[in-house]
């Protein structure tokens, strides 16, 4: 991308940060992104796939809510990779 990750990061607005915990296993970061609130989640990958409720489609170059169908289908490949 051709992009320093440390300059990308500071041109949002951090509004809330909840540190990663071995309890929660995961981190979580509230920032002002496109003009809204938005929570980004970084850590175990089943955790994390609980808390999204949209995906990227990298065929359609668009943002779709994730099914149940989908959920299972992610769930099984993270339990292939663990």
């Amino acid at each position: 991308m051709n992009v320093k990750y440390e300059d990308y990061r500071k041109t949002y607005e951090i509004k809330h940060k909840l540190p990663f915990s071995s309890s929660r296993k995961r981190m979580s970061i509230v920032v002002n992104y496109r003009n809204d609130a938005t929570l980004f989640i970084k850590g175990a990958s089943e955790l994390v796939l609980t808390s999204c409720n949209q995906w990227y489609n990298s065929e359609t170059g668009e943002v779709e809510p994730i099914t149940a169908e989908l959920q299972d289908k992610i769930k099984k490949i993270i339990t292939k990779m663990a």
